[in-house]
């Protein structure tokens, strides 16, 4: 799935919930906060994942096995944002992969329509 996923697989499920398994604390949950889009690159689309977790349980640097109850389960290396005292809980994934010229031009035309559409919830 994450070979092909792109911010269009994220978006609809911003303010839906993941779950991850940790062996010191047991299931957790995340919630998709953000989903961003990088910079615009010919040949290259990047985005990127904010999850918000509890204070408390903390997840650190490494890949984890996410569940969600449309996507389904899959692999994501995650890591902590910023400081762990100043922004406890705040996770990021960050994605980039090479897109063929076509790709890429229907990747702008799908982002220019959501541009334009008042009800996009992503942030530029």
């Amino acid at each position: 799935m994450l070979e092909e996923a792109t911010v269009h697989h994220f978006s609809p499920h911003v303010d839906s919930v993941f779950t991850i398994r940790s062996l010191a604390n047991g299931p957790m949950r995340l919630v998709l906060a953000r989903v961003a889009e990088g910079p615009r690159t010919p040949g290259i689309e990047q985005f990127s994942l904010t999850f918000h977790g509890r204070p408390d349980a903390a997840v650190g640097h490494r890949t984890q096995t996410l569940h969600h109850p449309v996507l389904g389960a899959f692999d994501l290396f995650m890591a902590p944002v910023g400081r762990s005292s100043a922004r406890p809980g705040v996770y990021e994934a960050c994605f980039s992969r090479h897109v063929g010229a076509a790709e890429h031009d229907d990747s702008i035309a799908r982002h220019t329509a959501q541009v334009e559409n008042p009800t996009c919830r992503m942030s530029s």
